[in-house]
């Protein structure tokens, strides 16, 4: 298929970039990086506390919500010593998670999680809690996040009668201004056809400029196609406001590229 000839296809993942721009090359596309992911900072003073407080604390729940996170807490337990302590913490408590990447973790280290969410959201995975009952008021949760999701996924088991730790691994510095300055008028010229998101940070990080967010909302809506690599990330493009766009299911990035593909193939020409 070369639905993407004469395409011009801007990137806005970090790491995987590469691994895209191969992508879009080989369906006849023309790709543009703009990483404005940020760079991944592990906290390692939070990451010690963390364990420490997992190792010496009781909790019903140990809830992961990133496998960066989780890798980000095993890395530093190494570190400190405290490898053997901090798995067998995690096999004493019911393990709840979301997303593939935290489930591959756990399969490496034989950790079997009570609650996954289906479709990789935390809507999906609170859902199932409150289905099931599972989470009876005053149980004590440890819940794992990134600082840009804490307030939020708090809030929502507090409400549901739960103390919550909160284990903060990791954060993304802020992009760099050159790059997102170009990324946005890029955006806002219509000088691209198609803008690749594979995660939440990249799509907020665009968004949060209130000078230029209706203009940049107006441009994908009325030309520039935006691309989630799956269900979370374009959850987080649709709240922007944003009604043109498409992800693939299952949520990787071969996937992504061939339904980008697809539906400027099917377009008439």
């Amino acid at each position: 298929m070369k639905g993407l000839l004469n395409k011009r296809i801007g990137i806005a993942s970090d790491r995987q970039s590469g691994t895209i721009a191969s992508l879009v090359l080989k369906h006849g596309g023309t790709p543009e990086i703009f990483s404005i992911q940020g760079t991944r900072q592990r906290n390692e003073t939070a990451c010690i506390e963390s364990i420490t407080t997992l190792i010496r604390k009781p909790f019903d729940w140990v809830i992961l919500t990133t496998g960066i996170g989780a890798k980000a807490l095993e890395k530093t337990a190494a570190e400190i010593n405290q490898t053997e302590n901090f798995l067998r913490s995690l096999r004493e408590r019911k393990l709840a998670i979301r997303g593939s990447k935290t489930l591959n973790w756990l399969r490496d280290h034989d950790l079997v999680p009570e609650r996954v969410s289906s479709d990789g959201t935390m809507a999906q995975l609170f859902s199932i809690f409150k289905a099931d009952a599972a989470l009876p008021a005053e149980n004590r949760v440890y819940l794992q996040v990134y600082d840009e999701d804490e307030a939020e996924l708090k809030q929502t088991l507090e409400t549901l009668g739960c103390t919550v730790y909160l284990s903060k691994p990791y954060h993304y510095e802020s992009p760099k201004k050159q790059v997102l300055k170009a990324l946005t008028g890029r955006i806002i010229s219509r000088t691209l056809d198609a803008v690749v998101f594979t995660s939440k940070t990249q799509v907020r990080n665009l968004f949060n400029q209130g000078d230029r967010k209706e203009e940049l909302v107006q441009a994908f809506n009325d030309h520039v196609l935006a691309v989630a690599v799956g269900k979370v990330t374009a959850s987080e493009i649709s709240d922007q406001g944003v009604s043109q766009l498409i992800h693939p299911d299952p949520p990787k990035m071969g996937a992504m590229i061939v339904r980008l593909d697809q539906y400027y193939e099917a377009l008439p020409q």
